[in-house]
C-alpha cells in the first residue's frame, strides 16, 4: 500500500470527507480522481490539480498512475478521522491545513476597465480554439469557430446584452433564464464549456456583492442539473453559487478587478491549466459580467 499526504483541503472537500465514511470512485483522470458520496464529490490527485473548494492535493504524487494502484470506477474508499483509504492500494493522510479562498478585491470601475482592457489584449494571442473564451475576448467576429461556440453565440450574445440590467434589478428575467439553461451542458467534457462560462458568471457576481443575482441563477439551474450537466460539473457549479473557484480563477479575478496588469499573463497562465479549456470559459463568464458593470457604471 503507498501512503501519502495531502497539502491542502478546500472547504467543501473538507465538509464532505467529515460527514461521511463510505465513498465510490466515480471518475479517474491522468492526475487525478473524484470519490463520490452521498452529500457530494471530493477531488484528489496530484499538486498540479491546484487548490480548490473540492480539491485534496497530494505532495509527491505527480508520477502516480492511479490505475496501476487500482484506483478506478466504482472502487470503495473510506474517511476514518484524519485518514483515506482507497481501495486496497492507497492510504491519504489528511492532516493538512483548510484552504479558503481569498478575499475579493473590491471593484472600482477606474481600476477594473484597466483590468479588463489588460485581459483582452493578454489573451489575445493565447485563446483556444475550443469552449467559448473567443465569444468574450476574442475581437469582432472571430470567437464561433467551433460546433460549441456556435450553438452557445446566441445565448452568450443574450447574457451580454441582458446582464446591465440584471445587475442592476437584481432580478433574472425570463429571456436571460432561458439562455442559462440552454448554456447548461453545452460542450462536451465532464465540465462542458457553458457551465463553466456560468460559473464565471456566478464568481463574479459574488465578487460584486450582487448575491441576489447570484442566487436567482442558481435557483433557475438547480432543478435542471440532473438532466443537462454531469455530476462532476453540478458539484464545481454549487460551489461558484457558494463563491468559491479554483484558486487560480480568484487570483486572476482580483488581478482584474485590481488592475494589476503585471500580474495578468501568470495568472492566465495558471488558469488555462485547468482543465482542457474550463479555466478559460470561466475566465469567459468572470469577464462578461465586469464588462456588464463597467457598462451601466455598477458594482
Amino acid at each position: 500500500m503507498i501512503r501519502l499526504a495531502a497539502s491542502s483541503i478546500g472547504p467543501i472537500a473538507a465538509d464532505i470527507l467529515a460527514a461521511h465514511h463510505e465513498f465510490e470512485v466515480l471518475s479517474v483522470f491522468e492526475r487525478s480522481f473524484y470519490l463520490m458520496a452521498h452529500g457530494g464529490l471530493v477531488c484528489i490527485g496530484a499538486e498540479g490539480i491546484g487548490r480548490g473548494p473540492l480539491n485534496v492535493p497530494l505532495v509527491n504524487a505527480a508520477a502516480i498512475d492511479w490505475r496501476q494502484l487500482g484506483v478506478d470506477m466504482e472502487v470503495k474508499a473510506e474517511a476514518h478521522g484524519r485518514a483515506l483509504t482507497i481501495g486496497e492500494g492507497v492510504h491519504i493522510t489528511l492532516d493538512a491545513p483548510a484552504w479558503q479562498p481569498p478575499d475579493w478585491a473590491v471593484f472600482t470601475p477606474e481600476a477594473s476597465e484597466n483590468g479588463l482592457v489588460a485581459l483582452h489584449m493578454h489573451a489575445a494571442s493565447k485563446l483556444p480554439k475550443e469552449g467559448l473564451a473567443a465569444l468574450v475576448l476574442a475581437a469582432g467576429d472571430s470567437g464561433a469557430r467551433t460546433p460549441e461556440a456556435r450553438a452557445a453565440a446566441g445565448e452568450v450574445a443574450t447574457l451580454i446584452a441582458r446582464l446591465p440590467d440584471l445587475l442592476a434589478s437584481e432580478r433574472l428575467d425570463d429571456v436571460s433564464r432561458r439562455a442559462l439553461i440552454l448554456l447548461l451542458g453545452l460542450g462536451p467534457g465532464l465540465t462542458p464549456s457553458g457551465d463553466d462560462l456560468i460559473g464565471g458568471v456566478m464568481l463574479a457576481l459574488t465578487a460584486l456583492d450582487r448575491v441576489r443575482l447570484r442566487d436567482a441563477i442558481w435557483d433557475t439551474l438547480m432543478p435542471e442539473l440532473g438532466d443537462l450537466t454531469t455530476e462532476i460539473s453540478a458539484m464545481h457549479l454549487s460551489a461558484a453559487a457558494d463563491g468559491m473557484g479554483a484558486e487560480a480563477v480568484h487570483q486572476l479575478a482580483n488581478a482584474v478587478l485590481e488592475g494589476d496588469e503585471a500580474a495578468l499573463p501568470a495568472c492566465l497562465d495558471r488558469v488555462a491549466r485547468i482543465g482542457h479549456c474550463s479555466g478559460w470559459d470561466t475566465t469567459a463568464g468572470f469577464a462578461l459580467t465586469i464588462a456588464a458593470a463597467l457598462s451601466n457604471g455598477k458594482g
